[in-house]
């Protein structure tokens, strides 16, 4: 559990994102964003070398550190069907409020197994029935009848 602390500068997510939004199971989401500090000149930069935990859910996906823009990027694979809100988290230090990101759903769900199209041959039955007649020389007729699993 990571510790929250209480600086006295603000901070922020700015374009937070998480692409694609819809995928499947197995696929992988690019998760970006920047964290920003506030000055008291209501100007807003990047806070750099931070970190930022990224959460799926409750549950901590992964962790980044932010760039010299404060620009942070990562991705989370998702291994099983649902709807998930992922998010950004700084838990803040001695200078620096934590802030927390908005939060984005993102649905995952099973891959579809195409249909195979029908045959064009017809089928074949488990029984095949094999007829077949022969006439021999003088005129005798000669019928065999076969069954086959």
């Amino acid at each position: 559990m990571s510790m929250r602390f209480f600086g006295f500068v603000d901070t922020r997510f700015k374009d937070f994102d998480v692409n694609p939004k819809k995928i499947y199971v197995g696929d992988r989401v690019h998760v970006e964003g920047h964290l920003e500090w506030h000055d008291p000149i209501c100007r807003w930069f990047g806070l750099d070398g931070k970190t930022v935990d990224i959460y799926v859910g409750m549950k901590k996906a992964t962790s980044v550190t932010t760039e010299e823009d404060g620009y942070f990027s990562a991705y989370i694979t998702f291994g099983s069907a649902g709807k998930y809100i992922v998010t950004a988290r700084y838990s803040g230090d001695w200078m620096y409020n934590g802030t927390k990101s908005s939060e984005i759903l993102v649905t995952v769900v099973e891959k579809e197994v195409p249909t195979p199209p029908p045959s064009p041959y017809p089928t074949v039955p488990s029984w095949v029935y094999i007829v077949g007649a022969v006439v021999g020389a003088v005129g005798a007729v000669s019928i065999a009848l076969a069954m086959r699993r």
